[in-house]
């Protein structure tokens, strides 16, 4: 004859003073001839949280391939991310989320990490380094065929009514009106956009 015991947690949450009740049950050919030992219930059970999950990997740029700008890829519900320096949390409520581009800045980066459950502490932190680009320092007039700023990488307008107001990306010669200019450095990867120079007048 035999006598086995398993032992249940009245539930899987995390804490202490857990009720735990041991049954106790016999087998074999002469179990019939016995009584099997009194249930026993304590309720000094422990349930601690499981080891913090590792920092994410996801992926952000400002001007990703795919139509995949501004979202924070490999994002998943499970998550959480942060655009203040980790003051505030704000969950992940669709995989790879569109992130509200206006609030991120180069001195609070974005930081990401698996959220906390009943049994799990929050995640290791992932940091993604943002970087601010450098204000354009243009010297003089701009030619009227406009094609002086290398690359694609900035933007440009001005205050008449041709863009109003809005920008275009200065990526070769553009014809462009008498005015006062304004010429930036736009966003790339992780880097931001740049502070505006103004007063670049053209000729």
């Amino acid at each position: 004859m035999t006598v086995s015991a398993v032992a249940t947690y009245d539930n899987a949450n995390v804490g202490t003073g857990k009720t735990i009740t041991v049954v106790y049950t016999l087998d074999g050919a002469d179990a019939a001839k016995y009584a099997a030992p009194t249930n026993t219930v304590v309720t000094t059970g422990v349930i601690t949280k499981a080891t913090t999950p590792a920092a994410p990997a996801t992926i952000f740029s400002f001007d990703g391939a795919n139509a995949n700008a501004g979202k924070l890829m490999g994002a998943t519900t499970a998550m959480e991310y942060s655009l203040d320096g980790g003051s505030n949390w704000i969950p992940v409520e669709t995989n790879d989320p569109a992130l509200p581009v206006a609030s991120i800045n180069d001195t609070d980066d974005i930081k990401v990490r698996v959220k906390a459950s009943s049994n799990t502490e929050e995640g290791a932190i992932q940091t993604i380094d943002i970087t601010k680009a450098t204000k354009p320092s243009l010297t003089g007039n701009i030619a009227s065929a406009f094609g002086g700023i290398p690359g694609t990488a900035y933007l440009i307008s001005y205050n008449g009514t041709k863009w109003d107001d809005a920008w275009a990306d200065a990526d070769g010669k553009i014809s462009i009106s008498k005015g006062t200019w304004s010429v930036k450095v736009k966003s790339t990867g992780t880097v931001l956009e740049s502070d505006v120079q103004t007063n670049v007048v053209s000729s």
